[in-house]
């Protein structure tokens, strides 16, 4: 090596918060694997949890610092006393929210393909969806600049939450409200995921059959793909979502509220085990 080589630049400060929800205070082997990896790749990272058990808090204390809390308010509440916890102890200039909603083949795989656009918005997220109105999903949401973290719609986001109890008042109110409220300060939202054509066709031909969309009237049929536009992507389009960036809701896997067909991933011995009996 030659000693007048320049040093690589440090790390850039990066820190994630994980906010998990177990009914019996469980923790997925993904989800370990998760925070390992963010640890590894120099994430400074807060594991919020609402019931989280003993033995697994223990088996995460040297990957993460761990805060548990009562259940109220949802996973957008632990997203808050993460950052409580963690502003203190930056400056960052990326900071990653992520929660225990999905099941991640590789995160490791996700931070490459974040790091490849990185620059290109100041909030990105794996998914984007149309349903209600345009926004980003927040299973997976990373404040990608130093501008939108020291901005003052940052600080007055977080600073004006409230713990709802409803599900649909945070859908309604943190869900959807969160896009609106930083697009409207200005700032540039993206997603990882963009479904290609076939992906988009094949979404509306889930949503045909399981009766979600009605069958268009002219015959022969037609098949719009812009008709995804509509559908949850992380139901709909599943399978591009796992070819691209390894994820799969664990309301997909579990309980499959639109019955959509999930032989495919039967029919994978890998990935056959997380669907159960």
């Amino acid at each position: 090596m030659d000693p007048t080589a320049a040093a690589p630049p440090p790390p850039e400060p990066w820190a994630a918060v994980v906010a998990h929800y177990d009914a019996h205070g469980a923790l997925t082997p993904d989800l370990m694997a998760t925070v390992q990896a963010l640890h590894a790749h120099g994430l400074r990272v807060c594991f919020v949890s609402t019931g989280l058990g003993d033995v697994e808090a223990a088996a995460l204390a040297p990957f993460a610092h761990v805060i548990r809390r009562e259940n109220t308010g949802y996973d957008f509440w632990s997203y808050k006393v993460g950052i409580d916890h963690l502003l203190p102890q930056g400056p960052w200039r990326r900071l990653l929210l992520l929660n225990s909603s999905v099941w991640i083949d590789d995160v490791g795989r996700i931070l490459r393909q974040m790091q490849a656009v990185h620059g290109h918005c100041d909030l990105l997220a794996l998914t984007m969806s149309h349903e209600a109105q345009p926004h980003l999903q927040s299973y997976w949401l990373a404040f990608e600049s130093p501008g939108i973290l020291a901005s003052e719609a940052f600080a007055g986001w977080w600073g004006g939450l409230q713990p709802y109890s409803e599900r649909a008042q945070v859908i309604a109110q943190h869900e959807l409200g969160l896009s609106a409220h930083f697009l409207r300060a200005g700032f540039r939202l993206g997603a990882l995921f963009k479904p290609s054509r076939e992906q988009r066709l094949r979404a509306v031909l889930r949503a045909l059959d399981n009766g979600r969309l009605p069958l268009p009237a002219a015959d022969p049929l037609q098949v719009d793909p812009a008709a995804a536009d509509g559908l949850n992507p992380t139901l709909y389009a599943w399978d591009g979502l796992l070819q691209q960036l390894g994820v799969l809701k664990w309301e997909l896997l579990r309980r499959n509220p639109q019955l959509i067909n999930l032989e495919p991933l039967r029919r994978d011995p890998r990935l056959a085990r997380l669907l159960g009996p």
